[in-house]
């Protein structure tokens, strides 16, 4: 199993790579579009420091004291608030940036932080904890539930050349989301006898547990528009 993800590391990484030249060429040749640029920022930067200081980034995790409790929900929260910060940054960039906007987009992002992703943060809390998952085994689950969330998944057959290009980018984006939370937990779960479909699990539990935040998120912001980001940004 481990020399199956080892080779997968590879093929993920040359794939992304790809796919990053592809929009690059995109956003020069074909089209301006500052959302794209959010691939840049946060998964191919963030990710890439991610992955070079991973060793201190681990022990930082470590020693937190919000990292005391395995699967810390709180850490993956502030988390998820930085990753939002950069889709906040590309789509004020589509509507003429400016500092004041910016600020308000960033509140809007994490309120919407706050609903999309707490049933995922608490599912994978628990998982973390009990079913036996290594960390790139982590990493690429919640990869593959973020291809559901963004919605990916659903063009693999309108449009197979989006679903190309866009897949492993949006993977490494899920995966990073739970990154720091996930070093400060075991390597392996401690239900070792557990059984169950391990996989099936890991990605239909984040799903039924999302829903109730999901449905709230909906009523919020059918009544408070204002309190979240345009759905031309975010649907």
């Amino acid at each position: 199993m481990n020399l199956q993800l080892a080779r997968l590391n590879k093929v993920v990484l040359v794939w992304t790579v790809v796919s990053l030249a592809f929009w690059a060429w995109y956003i020069a040749s074909v089209s301006y579009t500052p959302q794209l640029l959010y691939f840049f920022i946060w998964t191919a930067r963030v990710g890439s420091l991610v992955w070079l200081g991973r060793d201190r980034l681990e022990k930082a995790v470590r020693a937190s004291s919000s990292a005391k409790r395995p699967g810390s929900c709180s850490l993956v929260m502030r988390w998820c608030w930085l990753r939002r910060s950069s889709p906040a940054f590309v789509n004020n960039l589509s509507e003429e940036f400016t500092p004041q906007l910016f600020a308000v987009r960033i509140l809007q992002f994490w309120a919407f932080n706050i609903f999309a992703f707490t049933g995922l943060i608490l599912a994978w809390a628990w998982m973390s904890r009990w079913l036996m998952f290594s960390r790139r085994e982590r990493f690429y689950l919640s990869g593959l539930f973020g291809l559901y969330a963004e919605k990916t998944i659903f063009v693999l057959f309108s449009n197979p050349l989006a679903f190309l290009f866009f897949a492993p980018l949006e993977m490494i984006t899920y995966g990073l989301i739970l990154t720091p939370a996930q070093l400060s937990v075991p390597v392996h779960g401690s239900l070792s006898s557990l059984r169950l479909p391990r996989y099936a699990v890991s990605l239909l539990l984040p799903f039924l547990v999302s829903i109730p935040f999901i449905a709230l998120l909906m009523v919020l912001r059918a009544h408070f528009p204002w309190a979240f980001p345009p759905t031309k940004f975010i649907s």
